[in-house]
């Protein structure tokens, strides 16, 4: 087996995990073995089956698609990691001040847009809070409660206007 960072041949296994011995690259972990007929002369070999890195598969589309995300917005990432917060199921509101600060309402109807709101968290470090895509906008809120603070998206198909 090679290395698919030095292209080497050769591995040790260290707690059940094949290694590179040269750069430390993981092959693998081993899930269970499989008896095959030894290539290389009489009998059989016992070959290691590989357990899927799924969770790293799922934790690099999972960065791939937030760096989507902030791509679409023109958001660039500075002092803090903000989590995003889908709000793309409400119909919602937007109310700035002067200063660009102001609350986000929200609701699941037009009727109930005060259900929920949010104030829009103003923060130096971010260049805006509000993000205008085409078919989206993502809002910097703080929710007032814990500490929380999300990149709110939300769906401009359901924006209501203030004079609407």
């Amino acid at each position: 087996m090679k290395c698919s960072e030095c292209n080497i041949e050769g591995r040790e296994i260290i707690k059940n995990n094949f290694i590179c011995p040269k750069c430390k690259a993981g092959f693998g972990i081993v899930n269970d073995y499989k008896t095959v007929s030894n290539p290389f002369g009489a009998g059989e070999i016992n070959i290691p089956i590989f357990k899927e890195r799924e969770l790293m598969k799922e934790l690099d589309a999972y960065n791939e698609s937030i760096k989507a995300i902030h791509e679409y917005f023109g958001y660039k990432e500075d002092w803090v990691v903000i989590p995003i917060d889908d709000g793309t199921d409400y119909y919602w509101r937007l109310n700035l001040n002067e200063d660009g600060g102001g609350t986000v309402d929200f609701g699941e109807t037009t009727e109930e847009i005060e259900t929920y709101s949010n104030e829009i968290y103003t923060q130096r470090f971010l260049k805006k809070w509000v993000y205008r895509g085409k078919d989206f906008t993502m809002i910097c809120v703080d929710t007032q409660m814990d500490g929380n603070k999300f990149l709110q998206i939300f769906d401009n198909s359901k924006e209501i206007k203030e004079n609407s």
